[in-house]
């Protein structure tokens, strides 16, 4: 198996970047229409959305990357098919008994987050679609093109159709979030054709041939339980802090987050290479490969990543003139959380490997016990220091649930792929 090359790093980089700077432009587009407040009550409604979406995927695409990196074949491309068409029927029935669940305490609760909650809803469907076709995509080796398939996308696009109905004077609140759900639908329509057409292409370099049929356990609550803890461990944590601090607050750590989220880059872009290659090499007992994929991934996860961490410890008064005025003071929420993030990059694919092999409960047990402390920092630290306190709870949660990661690593796989430091 051959070591991942400088063409698809680049290719999945460039691409990992589109979506990455997805989210800030959309970011930086709403805060300078409507302002933080209107940010900070989106926020809020687009969380719970996403939140939605990771249940309604049901861990689908992670069960996608591993069944299609086993079984990557032309031979297997009705298979492949049958298995997205099962995650997608699986998702439709999640996503409408959400969405019900959510308009009845919607029409319960009248304010304007939920009412905002209320129209984001339908991106439910198309997003958890697209993330499905995403991973679809990745398992095939794919990685460059799974990865415009996912939330940074759908961004980028609603910035867009934002900007024109500016340009038209349309900037009302049911403008933002219609530019989202069309967003999402957009997005969803050509990851559907992409999958079409990958799905019967076998590269070059892959030999032609009847491959040996190997079991693949449907893993479909335990990598939906990862996604979702997850996903309440860093972007979820803003429902928390809703409650705690004022939306104008919420709106300036939205703009950190989404500042500082872009040291972590490089590493979404190395994981989604190295997934299919940890799947096919556990299928395989290849130990040094598993070894010499985490490797890989820490090497070019430290190279890439460096120069945005001194942006964001050196100079991050840049993001506020990014943003505008109105996010004048986010600087030190920016450093605390670039700090967590750090510590991302170094740790490199650990929760990978225990996703993409069998340890992925255990990987859900970790994310629930960090996920069950970082809640309480959350409260515990916003209610005594305000916004500073929530970016350290930030920063904290993400050193826990790594270094837990990194202990199982090396406790079940027996590897460890970081320099020792006395191990």
């Amino acid at each position: 198996m051959k070591i991942p090359n400088l063409r698809l790093l680049i290719l999945t980089g460039l691409s990992r970047v589109i979506s990455a700077l997805g989210g800030l432009v959309f970011t930086i587009a709403v805060g300078r229409i409507f302002g933080a407040e209107v940010l900070g009550q989106f926020v809020f409604a687009n969380s719970i959305v996403l939140l939605l979406v990771m249940a309604a995927k049901f861990g689908g695409d992670r069960d996608l990357i591993k069944f299609n990196a086993i079984h990557w074949e032309a031979s297997w491309s009705a298979l492949r098919l049958a298995r997205l068409r099962r995650a997608c029927l699986i998702s439709a029935c999640i996503s409408m008994i959400a969405i019900t669940v959510l308009w009845i305490v919607a029409a319960l609760i009248d304010e304007p987050r939920t009412s905002m909650l209320v129209v984001l809803a339908p991106a439910v469907f198309f997003m958890s679609w697209m993330w499905l076709n995403a991973g679809f995509l990745k398992g095939m080796s794919y990685p460059h093109i799974g990865t415009l398939f996912e939330n940074g996308i759908v961004s980028a696009v609603a910035a867009i159709i934002l900007f024109f109905c500016a340009l038209g004077a349309i900037s009302t609140e049911t403008t933002l979030t219609a530019s989202y759900v069309t967003a999402g639908l957009l997005v969803w329509t050509i990851s559907l054709v992409a999958v079409l057409f990958v799905n019967h292409r076998v590269s070059d370099d892959i030999a032609v041939g009847q491959a040996k049929a190997v079991h693949v356990e449907r893993s479909g609550l335990a990598f939906a339980m990862i996604d979702m803890t997850n996903f309440l461990i860093s972007s979820g944590s803003f429902i928390v802090g809703a409650f705690v601090l004022t939306s104008h607050e919420i709106g300036l750590l939205r703009g950190a987050e989404r500042a500082s989220v872009l040291i972590v880059f490089i590493l979404s872009v190395t994981n989604v290479i190295v997934a299919p290659r940890i799947a096919r090499s556990f299928a395989s007992a290849n130990h040094d490969q598993l070894v010499s994929a985490g490797q890989w991934a820490v090497r070019w996860n430290v190279i890439l990543a460096s120069p945005v961490v001194v942006i964001c410890m050196v100079y991050p008064s840049i993001f506020v003139e990014m943003f505008g005025p109105e996010f004048s003071g986010i600087e030190p929420f920016i450093r605390i959380m670039g700090a967590g993030h750090l510590i991302n990059v170094v740790s490199g694919p650990c929760a990978l490997l225990l996703a993409m092999t069998d340890y992925a409960a255990l990987a859900v047990r970790i994310n629930i016990i960090s996920l069950a402390i970082s809640m309480a920092l959350y409260i515990i630290f916003s209610t005594l220091y305000g916004p500073t306190g929530f970016a350290v709870a930030y920063a904290v949660s993400i050193v826990v649930r790594n270094g837990l990661m990194l202990v199982a690593v090396k406790t079940k796989l027996r590897l460890w792929y970081l320099p020792r430091f006395g191990f």
